[in-house]
């Protein structure tokens, strides 16, 4: 489903045309391998940034649509199970 979604929706597809490594996971996007700073002032690469998808159905494909919110949640890629967010 995560390949189908990404292929139809031109803004998942322009994310990972320009380079991001992206996953659609439960209804859910993640750009994994963020670079961030941890307190100690050590580089990491990584960082998911996590967003909700918006869906809806256009000529009877599921795509993405323009989100109600950007609020976004930051975590670590070590932190994220398989069956994440169903049991974070």
């Amino acid at each position: 489903m995560s390949h189908r979604l990404i292929a139809r929706s031109n803004d998942l597809l322009r994310l990972r045309n320009d380079g991001f490594n992206i996953e659609v996971r439960n209804g859910y996007l993640l750009i994994k391998d963020v670079p961030y700073v941890d307190d100690a002032g050590i580089v990491h690469e990584d960082g998911v940034l996590i967003s909700e998808l918006e869906l809806e159905v256009r000529d009877g494909q599921q795509v993405t649509r323009r989100p109600n919110d950007h609020v976004a949640r930051w975590d670590r890629k070590a932190s994220l199970s398989r069956e994440w967010p169903k049991n974070p």
